[in-house]
């Protein structure tokens, strides 16, 4: 009896760690509210993946910040052994989008494709989507999962380098207490005002 409750715990836990690890469920047509997620809320090499539903398939970007209040998104596709196939294509789809920002550079012995879209989720999102569909097949109503990486829990810009996920717990206490106080009074000022307005 307890070992069967036991296998049911581990069966829970590995099904539904493993089901949010995939990240937020995405499609093709929402795909610029995740990269504007990741130019506004991404560390200095923070970076989102957008992976095709149970394929080994993905396109990643990464932000880059060079200078306060300088940064941007580009694209970081390998030519690993399962998109070797694929990368020829997806150059050719990054040159005809804009060819003066697109390069290929080797990072320990591994090529990647490089295309600097700056602050333009756009142009960003329209050549992620041109890529998953013209090369990997996707449709409008196949499911991605996309993860953000490396970036802020809250809604903030991020636009120094020297920002970083490693702030005291002491700083993120004192933000989250503030939200809290800062989210009760609202109500109250809003029903304050309401009651002035109420004729005797």
């Amino acid at each position: 009896m307890m070992f069967g409750v036991i296998c049911c715990v581990i069966a829970s836990i590995l099904f539904f760690g493993g089901y949010a690890s995939r990240g937020v469920v995405r499609c093709l047509d929402d795909l610029e509210t995740a990269i504007e997620q990741l130019l506004k809320r991404g560390y200095n090499c923070g970076y989102l993946v957008i992976k095709v539903s149970y394929t080994c398939k993905f396109v990643q970007l990464r932000k880059y910040i060079t200078g306060p209040g300088d940064f941007g998104v580009q694209l970081a596709f390998p030519k690993a052994r399962w998109s070797r196939a694929y990368f020829d294509h997806v150059e050719k789809i990054c040159r005809s989008i804009d060819s003066a920002m697109c390069w290929v550079g080797d990072v320990e012995g591994m090529e990647f494709l490089y295309m600097d879209f700056g602050k333009d989720s756009k142009k960003a999102s329209r050549c992620v989507a041109e890529i998953l569909a013209k090369v990997f097949g996707v449709s409008s109503t196949t499911k991605l999962f996309v993860s953000l990486n490396h970036s802020a829990t809250w809604d903030e810009l991020i636009d120094t380098p020297d920002k970083c996920s490693s702030e005291p717990l002491k700083e993120t206490l004192k933000r989250a207490k503030k939200l809290i106080i800062n989210a009760r009074k609202m109500p109250r000022k809003n029903l304050r005002k309401q009651n002035e307005k109420k004729p005797s």
